[in-house]
């Protein structure tokens, strides 16, 4: 069968690099927090909402060589007893957890303003695919 997709040279679109300052974090972390805060009754139940906050800054924030969920975790909420709960806990959200994608990616969409400019939020502005289905 033909491979019919669509394939678009970005390499000329991409930003460049910004060096970010201390104040540029301080003022990330409360962007992303308020940002959260427009998904978090998406994701159902009130200990999702929260896997979902430090997924999203473990993402974003933790200072770590490789993003994988225990390197989150450990960076995050520190290796005290009960770290290895914590990393099944975010494992199974990210894995297993039941959020509406839909509904998240609409969100996504109104507050970006893709919707009304064409951009499918699936695939990000500069064409990434982001995992939704």
């Amino acid at each position: 069968m033909e491979n019919k997709g669509v394939t678009v040279d970005l390499t000329g679109e991409a930003p460049g690099l910004r060096q970010l300052t201390v104040t540029d974090l301080v003022g990330l972390v409360e962007e992303l927090a308020a940002y959260h805060a427009h998904f978090a009754p998406l994701f159902g139940r009130w200990e999702h909402r929260g896997w979902a906050k430090v997924y999203l800054r473990g993402l974003l924030l933790a200072d770590v060589p490789r993003k994988n969920i225990e390197a989150m975790v450990l960076q995050l909420l520190g290796a005290e007893a009960g770290v290895e709960a914590r990393v099944r806990a975010l494992q199974q959200f990210v894995g297993e957890g039941r959020r509406e994608d839909a509904a998240i990616v609409a969100e996504h969409q109104r507050l970006a303003g893709t919707r009304e400019a064409g951009v499918d939020a699936r695939r990000g502005r500069w064409g990434a695919d982001l995992g939704w289905q």
